[in-house]
């Protein structure tokens, strides 16, 4: 039975101080942002940044 109650634990992640499910966060594959190129612009609010892929395959965020 312990065995059992381990198995249900482990397959729902809970919060610590809530039986909330934890939210996971959004993950995005940079292939499909980039395509096939090395650099892209980002918006935030009225700020551009430029996300760019370096040559040892690193990304680098500069405003």
């Amino acid at each position: 039975m312990e065995t059992q109650n381990k198995t249900a634990v482990n397959e729902n992640i809970f919060r610590a101080t809530t039986d909330q499910p934890v939210e996971r966060k959004r993950r995005i594959n940079s292939s499909s942002l980039f395509r096939e190129r090395k650099d892209i612009v980002l918006v935030h609010g009225e700020e551009e940044y430029v996300l760019r892929i370096t040559r040892n395959g690193k990304l680098i965020l500069t405003k």
